[in-house]
């Protein structure tokens, strides 16, 4: 028998060291003692005994101390953007409000102070590109092991952290012998890299590795960066879906004594078919209508590309960018001298047998982290093995599927919190969980953490008194909704609507006059003077060119005095919409409000009419409603981005608005492309110039005092981009364009908000159970990062499930705005998004700036900005 098999299926078996690598270090097999290496012969970096090996999953970047993150694999320096951005000398806990006893989704966890961690590069011969590859090898060698070579360990696919020194010569190389799942050797290769204190923020990658793989201690399937418990999995019946529940996880430094562990319960929506089945039965279906193969492909091809698949063989993630017609299992390849078929390849890679050998290929484009690392060539797919994950349009728009869904998705409070304790009590009782935690000195506490917040009062809001036509304040409501007070109040400010053309389907003109006559009936009691349509256009042919011809028309016919286009709508297609956005706003300037036709005989038919006029005024220039904003000569600007469709090679829209008036409810707008992140920034700072000039037209010449810039979209990793690229950026052409009108530059505030997160926080009502918060809560103490000014905010009220909050960043501010300033200023801000009468989740200006970078980038598709005669009307709404 070949002895170089036999030591690699015996127990803890060295391997010969590469004869052109003269600085590895062999570690030979047992049975001579002289030559073994032992856990006893190591330096720890960790106090107390030796404990059982680890193997978890994590990431380092490739900043010199390890290898650039596999496939899988996450990066937590970039994930958790560990930028210095607090200023010296400033208190971020505000004071004002009530304070309320909330508990969050944190779990204090308990270390052991005072050792230090050692990280090493791991690298295989042969090499293995998966992950799951390098794992599956380097746990049969752990499970070979005992002798205990590596002691205390956690390996995340291409790194190793230890407590244990292997050598005293990081020069030098540490061989072991493994196997792969065919018995076949592989070496593996380990270097060090560096010493990491507990002080490094890099100690957080340990901690986190360590967590991760206590999850998979619990037998829960990772899916891209998550986990989830596939035994656990609800389906939907005669659906052909099925939701698997998971878990998101971080531990992180907080302003909290201990380190915290925030767990989130998500879901996984997973088709139960293979996209296989999907396209064949997608082929029957069309071909019963005689569509010729060429237009069965595009339809088949349109609904495919841009969703997210699952292979069933290594449940790894990916997102389908073309589909391969020509192409299929046959086709061939290069494997080193070889030439292979893409079904072979699949076979003895994933041990799985390819069935259908004439369905095409699905192709899937590297990410930009892989096209770095040199790793061009795309991801091609079989079908058969792959499932469709998420929600497709037309199951968003299944009613009756949603509201099936929705009993899964959206948790209460109180059910939210029963499931996250649940999940903590399964990990503190898994014994190999409760063993490895002990080995690191971590102890994960059983309670999440109670906390101190502070609620704000409710808003005041202006309107018009209905008397008299003064402005009249009132309060809103615990849910921060004051929809009620339009049928007693007029707007602030309305636009007279005089000329205004109505294009609507055949089938569908003879319920107009009932709209019309509807929306005259609510306008008058709030203010809006609504005339006749000029003119009622009916369409016999429904299709976009049709109602792009009409558009045409009415704005030939009518010339400038055309204040708006009313369109109904056939369907929520959004071919049709797109058509009519792009004619009214890039060719010819016009303000245009789109109706679906189901509407119009709705049995609320009363109160969507008043939410469309409010709309319809606020499109035109009118203020449907103020908040009191004490501040004086400021402007504030929000920005958004939407990046290029998926897909596509599209640039990203970057939409910035800002408000152009003393009341705050007048509001310029700009759209620009970019197709880097540097090009982002220069265009960011031309906007801010554009925003200048717009504040200064509205304001006999005068330039703001203060600015408060809200920026959204800030993505993980992204940080330290928009601090040292951005922010210059924008600094920069502040002191260019005062400097040109002989002024000091201005007071500048630079805040980033964050939708996209994972804490939760539930109010602890006088019984002892839990509910969401109300709007206006404050959490700004504990669970907010010592590295940063910021904290979380609750605008809107929850309708369902659990209410998330939104995280503010404060990374530069000149203003000198204290803590209780800055909160209520974001809170007001909150109120002043005309689509809702009531508060959101961002500042209005955000929320203008995201629908405008969304319209444009995925109806208006194009890289011609909007008709100038628009960019001072929220036209857009």
């Amino acid at each position: 028998m070949d002895s170089r098999k036999n030591a690699v299926r015996g127990r803890a078996r060295g391997h010969r060291r590469d004869d052109d690598d003269p600085s590895s270090q062999r570690v030979s097999p047992p049975g001579r003692p002289s030559e073994r290496l032992s856990v006893a012969t190591l330096h720890t970096g960790l106090p107390g005994p030796s404990s059982p090996y680890d193997e978890t999953k994590g990431n380092n970047g490739n900043d010199g101390r390890g290898p650039t993150p596999a496939r899988g694999v996450v990066d937590y320096t970039e994930r958790f953007d560990h930028v210095n951005t607090m200023p010296d000398g400033i208190s971020k806990i505000g004071k004002f409000g009530r304070e309320i006893s909330l508990v969050v989704n944190y779990f204090p966890m308990r270390t052991t102070t005072g050792w230090m961690a050692f990280h090493y590069r791991v690298d295989f011969a042969p090499h293995l590109e998966e992950t799951a590859q390098r794992r599956a090898v380097f746990r049969r060698f752990i499970q070979q092991d005992n002798d205990g070579v590596l002691g205390i360990c956690s390996f995340d696919g291409h790194s190793i952290w230890s407590v244990n020194r292997y050598t005293t010569d990081p020069s030098k190389t540490l061989e072991l012998l493994s196997s792969d799942r065919n018995g076949d050797p592989v070496t593996i290769k380990i270097r060090m890299v560096a010493e990491l204190p507990q002080s490094d923020p890099q100690f957080l990658q340990v901690y986190n590795n360590i967590v991760r793989g206590c999850l998979r201690a619990l037998n829960l399937t990772q899916i891209g960066r998550n986990y989830f418990d596939g035994n656990l999995q609800i389906v939907i019946q005669g659906r052909n879906l099925c939701i698997w529940p998971g878990f998101l996880t971080t531990l992180r430094q907080h302003d909290h004594k201990s380190l915290l562990y925030c767990v989130e319960i998500t879901n996984k929506v997973i088709r139960t078919d293979s996209v296989f089945h999907f396209i064949r039965n997608r082929r029957q279906d069309l071909s019963r209508s005689n569509k010729r193969e060429d237009l069965i492909q595009a339809i088949i091809a349109k609904e495919i590309v841009g969703t997210i698949v699952m292979t069933s063989y290594n449940r790894m993630t990916y997102r389908v960018d073309e589909v391969l017609w020509k192409e299929s299992p046959r086709t061939t390849f290069k494997q080193g001298d070889k030439t292979v078929t893409i079904a072979d390849y699949t076979q003895s890679k994933h041990n799985v047998r390819v069935t259908g050998m004439d369905q095409p290929l699905l192709l899937s484009n590297r990410k930009m982290r892989d096209i770095r690392r040199g790793l061009k060539d795309p991801f091609k797919l079989l079908p058969e093995f792959c499932q469709m994950t998420g929600l497709t349009d037309s199951m968003r728009s299944d009613f009756t599927l949603m509201r099936e869904l929705s009993q899964h998705l959206f948790q209460a409070p109180k059910v939210k919190v029963e499931s996250i304790q649940n999940f903590i009590k399964r990990l503190r009782t898994n014994a190999t969980v409760s063993r490895d935690l002990e080995a690191w000195k971590m102890q994960l506490d059983e309670k999440p953490l109670r906390i101190q917040g502070r609620c704000l009062p409710p808003e005041i809001i202006i309107l018009r008194n209905l008397s008299n036509g003064a402005l009249d304040t009132f309060p809103a409501n615990e849910s921060a909704d004051f929809t009620l007070e339009f049928r007693g109040k007029h707007m602030v400010s309305s636009v007279h609507l005089k000329k205004w053309i109505v294009i609507v389907p055949q089938r569908d003109a003879r319920d107009v006059r009932n709209l019309i006559g509807t929306m005259q009936r609510v306008s008058g009691p709030i203010g809006f003077q609504l005339s006749d349509a000029s003119e009622v256009v009916s369409l016999d042919d429904i299709r976009p060119k049709a109602y792009m011809d009409a558009v045409t028309f009415v704005h030939n016919k009518y010339g400038p005095a055309l204040q708006l286009v009313f369109v109904i709508l056939p369907n929520n297609k959004a071919d049709t919409y797109a058509a009519v956005k792009k004619k009214c706003y890039i060719d010819y300037g016009l303000s245009s409000q789109c109706f679906l036709a189901k509407n119009i005989s709705h049995k609320g038919l009363m109160s969507i009419a008043t939410k469309v006029v409010v709309q319809m005024n606020a499109k035109l220039g009118g203020e449907p409603w103020n908040v009191a904003i004490p501040l004086k000569k400021l402007m504030v600007v929000g920005f958004d981005v939407h990046h290029g469709g998926v897909g596509s090679k599209s640039p990203s829209v970057g939409a910035m608005t800002c408000t152009t008036n003393a009341s705050y409810g007048r509001y310029y707008s700009c759209v620009s492309y970019s197709r880097s992140r540097e090009e982002l920034s220069s265009k960011m700072a031309d906007d801010l110039g554009r925003c200048l000039n717009a504040y200064r037209e509205n304001n006999s010449g005068l330039l703001p005092d203060r600015i408060v810039f809200y920026r959204d979209g800030v993505g993980e990793g992204q940080l330290k981009f928009v601090v040292l690229s951005e922010l210059e950026a924008l600094k920069t052409k502040l002191v260019a364009v005062y400097s040109a009108h002989g002024l000091p530059e201005p007071m500048l505030s630079h805040i980033i908000c964050t939708k996209r997160i994972n804490t939760r926080v539930f109010l602890v009502d006088r019984a002892g159970g839990y509910q969401n918060p109300f709007p206006g809560t404050i959490v700004d103490k504990e669970v907010t990062l010592p590295e940063r000014w910021d904290f979380f905010l609750i605008g809107p009220a929850a309708r369902q499930g659990t209410v998330s909050p939104t995280n503010y960043n404060v990374i530069f501010d000149q203003n000198k705005l204290d803590a209780d300033k800055i909160q209520r200023l974001t809170f007001k801000l909150c109120h002043l998004y005309y689509n809702w009468s009531g508060s959101v989740a961002v500042p209005a200006v955000c929320q203008y700036a995201h629908k405008l970078a969304y319209l444009t980038g995925l109806a208006l598709g194009t890289e011609h900005e909007p008709n100038e005669r628009l960019t001072h009307l929220l036209y857009f709404l």
